[in-house]
């Protein structure tokens, strides 16, 4: 067929005003060797892609990426990257870049392949294994990003094995990669490659690194093995921060496994970056398990820290650890005691107690006789987990709030001290039928933790007097045979 007899007419039915005459026109396109003719079409392709026809377009985006014309590169990536842009052309625009072979275009491709949208990602990924080679340096430097999760960089990974391009020549750029990167992220790919299950890649790590690779150096298990403070609670933590954030849990043990070492500049820098005030709470908990003359300056930074939650976490930290002189917890800690937050300050008066004594029971007793609903509560529960004998009058006071949050936390508290003298008024509260039932299920399961004669007998008392009440009578009858075996 000769290209001169029909060009002029198809250049007219491009140029038409009617979709279905540009549709046959575009049509035609493929029966010619129009190479030689793109100065004239260039200006018409500009128009159609600008068109807000998904037809045409997407037409058009087939037509640029089959005859690989590169002209168009810049017009592709934005119609691939942007949102708005109807999903059937963002995922022909993005095919179309991988026929075009342009590296421009890679990093536009991986970020879109991240996307939550099965269709387009499998687009992205074909995509950029059709580039091939000029894709795997872009696609590493992808896994160094730490706006990007572990799942993310098990997404990009599989990129890479889809690559198109000699295994040798992966592996090379593998080595090259690794050896640029600190233990943290050596730590992250390796992770990745194995949650990936990709023989190739986990053959290639086994031969590089064998037992000494970072999955293996940095696991739980051997940084608790090695660890001299409490590895139940270390190992809870890192658990609960890995459930939310495990790249973050991840960087956490290499920090771990230097601070065993003697080098706490890593976890310094974790404490000093980290935004997300969950987590940092959480970690506020974690330094409290280490040891002081490290732990102390950070927690000392998060007691100013403006979440409150990171706050009560690092009092409860330093009031935990071993070693700190008792002029430095009071200068420390001091200044908590005005705090706006009650768990804040309930923690705070707590960690004094060591050594304020009475005073700081006076400063509770304020906080439940003057603080608003929680401050009360916080206040009953602190000194319920100071737990002395000079605890009992206050709480019994607070046996008469009006609020049952903080009459639950007063009768807990109670039942932490053991005391002989709080049977009879939590045998009150246990008969007042009055009382909601779960206030009286605490106050006997109080009862219950002092666990002798007078105890035992207050709670037959309680289930006899209750007979023709079956959760209060099996509840008492239950506890009772709990302390006499």
């Amino acid at each position: 067929m000769s290209l001169q007899p029909n060009w002029d007419k198809t250049l007219s039915l491009l140029k038409s005003d009617c979709i279905a005459e540009r549709k046959r026109g575009l049509n035609l396109l493929y029966t010619f060797d129009w190479q030689e003719k793109r100065s004239q079409l260039k200006g018409i392709f500009i128009q159609i892609l600008k068109d807000s026809n998904h037809y045409l377009r997407i037409f058009a985006i087939d037509l640029i990426g089959r005859f690989r014309w590169g002209d168009f590169s810049p017009l592709l990536l934005s119609l691939a990257g942007d949102r708005r842009t109807a999903m059937h052309v963002r995922e022909k625009a993005a095919w179309a870049l991988g026929e075009l072979r342009d590296p421009a275009a890679i990093n536009q491709l991986a970020v879109i392949s991240l996307e939550p949208y099965d269709s387009l990602k499998l687009y992205a990924r074909h995509a950029l294994s059709m580039i091939g080679s000029p894709a795997l340096n872009h696609l590493l430097n992808f896994l160094s990003h730490t706006e990007y999760e572990l799942r993310d960089k098990k997404s990009i990974l599989e990129m890479i094995v889809e690559l198109e391009m000699d295994e040798s020549e992966k592996n090379a750029a593998f080595a090259r990669f690794l050896d640029t990167r600190t233990d943290e992220e050596r730590l992250v790919f390796i992770k990745a490659v194995y949650e990936l299950k990709s023989a190739t890649l986990t053959s290639f790590i086994t031969e590089r690194y064998g037992e000494q690779d970072p999955v293996r150096t940095y696991s739980l298990d051997r940084i608790l093995s090695e660890f001299t403070g409490d590895r139940r609670r270390v190992e809870e933590l890192i658990n609960k921060i890995s459930a939310a954030d495990e790249q973050l849990a991840l960087r956490l043990l290499v920090a771990l496994k230097k601070f065993e070492s003697g080098d706490a500049s890593l976890l310094d820098r974790i404490v000093d970056a980290e935004k997300n005030t969950h987590s940092l709470g959480t970690i506020a908990s974690l330094l409290g398990c280490l040891d002081a003359r490290t732990a102390l300056p950070m927690l000392a930074n998060l007691l100013h820290h403006q979440d409150r939650r990171v706050r009560a976490n690092a009092v409860d930290s330093i009031s935990g650890l071993a070693g700190v002189e008792e002029d430095e917890l009071i200068r420390l800690l001091t200044p908590l005691l005005d705090d706006f937050d009650n768990r804040v300050r309930a923690n705070t008066a707590r960690a004094l107690w060591k050594v304020g004594g009475l005073q700081m029971l006076e400063v509770l007793n304020q906080m439940l006789r003057k603080g608003e609903k929680w401050m009360k509560a916080s206040a009953a529960y602190a000194l319920g987990e100071i737990g002395v004998y000079q605890v009992v009058e206050i709480l019994v006071d607070a046996l008469s709030s009006p609020d049952n949050d903080v009459k639950k936390n007063a009768i807990v508290a109670l039942g932490k001290t053991r005391e002989p003298e709080i049977i009879a008024p939590l045998t009150k509260i246990a008969m007042d039928q009055n009382e909601e039932f779960f206030l009286r299920r605490t106050a006997m399961e109080a009862i219950r933790r002092i666990a002798t004669p007078q105890a035992s007998e207050a709670l037959l008392a309680i289930s006899q007097r209750f007979s023709d009440d079956p959760e209060i009578h099996g509840t008492a009858g239950a506890l009772y045979r709990e302390i006499c075996g």
